[in-house]
Formats: structure tokens, C-alpha cells, sequence
């Protein structure tokens, strides 16, 4: 929210969309009144599951500034996968497993505490269609060669052969 309040001090031709249900919801709230970035913020709450789509679709990025504490790292990032799947670029905060799921060529990482670096990130893509469409063209590209199910299936069947084999020697 402080990269949001960064870019807002630059531009005006945005929102950020925030989709959750949780603990935060309040304490964030109360961050973007302190930080007077209202008009930037749409808050969604919660979207089914089955709708999703629509909210990729609309998008030109897609973000996720996580943070790592003593308790908790991101897990494997379905969300990630889903928002490179809709073609969109990314921006993201190294945490847990997210280096193992977004794509390689196209990393736009951010430290989760380095706003300044997170809003020049963010307004990279925000000042370069071309840019975003090649990230994006990319990312649906890494997803359809690593994420189906058929190499999937494949990596699974030789992980299992390798096990095999190797107990077998």
C-alpha cells in the first residue's frame, strides 16, 4: 500500500484491486484512509472461485507483496499460477516457494519492504504495454510448458522410474 501511495504521487491512471477474506481486512483498511490512497483501492472481499476469470481479465498485472515472518512463508502460489495463465505480468515479493512457480525469464521481484523499488516495478509495466504484453505472452507460455498435466504426469512417471531404479540397483 505504500508502493500504491508512491505511484499516486505520479499518476492518477490506476486502481489496485484487493480481493480477500480475513484477519488484515480491518488493519488494512485503516492504512489506505492514513495514507489517503482511497480512490486507487477497489475492495472485492471475496470472489468465488468461478468468477475469478473476470478479475484476471481486466487486469494489466498482477501482484502479490508478501511478506515472510517467523511463522508463515508463501506455499506454492496457485494465485501466481492462475494470474500467468490470464497472461499477466508479474510483480511479487520473494517468500516460500514463489521462486519454484513464476517464471524464470520474466521475474520482477521486489523486496517486500522496499516500497520505493516495489512502485518502480510496478510502474515499469504500468508505463509500458508492450512490455506487459511480451511479460504476459511469456508467463501463459511458462504455464503451458511446466504447469499441464501432461508433463506433469510425465515428470511423475520418471521421478518414479528413477525410484524404482534406484532401489533395484
Amino acid at each position: 500500500l505504500y508502493a500504491i501511495k508512491l505511484i499516486s504521487q505520479e499518476r492518477e491512471d490506476f486502481k489496485l484491486i484487493l480481493t480477500w477474506i480475513g484477519y488484515w481486512s480491518k488493519k488494512i483498511m485503516n492504512i489506505v484512509k492514513k495514507l489517503w490512497i482511497e480512490e486507487y483501492i477497489y475492495f472485492t472481499w471475496y470472489i468465488d472461485n468461478n468468477q475469478i476469470h473476470y478479475l484476471y481479465n481486466c487486469a494489466d498485472l498482477f501482484i502479490l507483496a508478501s511478506t515472510v515472518t517467523k511463522i508463515w512463508n508463501e506455499q506454492f502460489g496457485f494465485v501466481f499460477l492462475e494470474a500467468m495463465a490470464s497472461w499477466l505480468p508479474i510483480v511479487w515479493t520473494w517468500s516460500g516457494s514463489l521462486p519454484y512457480v513464476i517464471n524464470p525469464l520474466w521475474r520482477e521481484l521486489s523486496s517486500a519492504w522496499d516500497f520505493y523499488m516495489l512502485s518502480q516495478k510496478l510502474n515499469k509495466l504500468l508505463n509500458d504495454e508492450k512490455l506487459r504484453n511480451i511479460y504476459g505472452i511469456s508467463n501463459r507460455n511458462y504455464i503451458e510448458e511446466n504447469f499441464n498435466p501432461r508433463n506433469i504426469m510425465k515428470d511423475r512417471i520418471n521421478f518414479y522410474k528413477y525410484v524404482y531404479n534406484d532401489y533395484h540397483k
